[in-house]
């Protein structure tokens, strides 16, 4: 089983929407929402099932490349309430490779369940 090949399915099915491209009843079948649960469904029997924790994200590097400031566009015109903002939540992330040797990386990110005050 490979799941990833779901994942490039449903990306590419979300993205550029073939389905809508035909007549009749393809017109209207949910084909992402199939790809999806037959993914899903795949997860539960891959044999190789390695575990990933959940890290908290402290934005102290740039995710993606030079574009990516980690926030400091907006400490720069905001000032100190944006930074007590920031900091009152946290982020936590996966990350983990897919693929043959790993190509592709997949990360999922997730609040945490404390409600940001700082604004309030």
């Amino acid at each position: 089983m490979r799941p990833w090949i779901g994942v490039l399915v449903w990306s590419w099915i979300g993205y550029m929407n073939p389905h809508r491209l035909t007549f009749g009843f393809a017109y209207g079948l949910p084909f992402a929402q199939i790809v999806a649960i037959c993914t899903l469904a795949g997860l539960l029997f891959i044999k190789d099932k390695k575990p990933i924790p959940w890290v908290r994200e402290t934005y102290a590097t740039p995710f993606d490349n030079i574009t990516d400031d980690s926030g400091q566009w907006y400490r720069n015109d905001y000032g100190p309430a944006w930074t007590t903002a920031f900091n009152s939540f946290s982020t936590y992330r996966k990350e983990f490779q897919v693929g043959t040797n790993g190509w592709l990386t997949a990360s999922l990110s997730a609040p945490n369940t404390r409600p940001c005050t700082a604004l309030s």
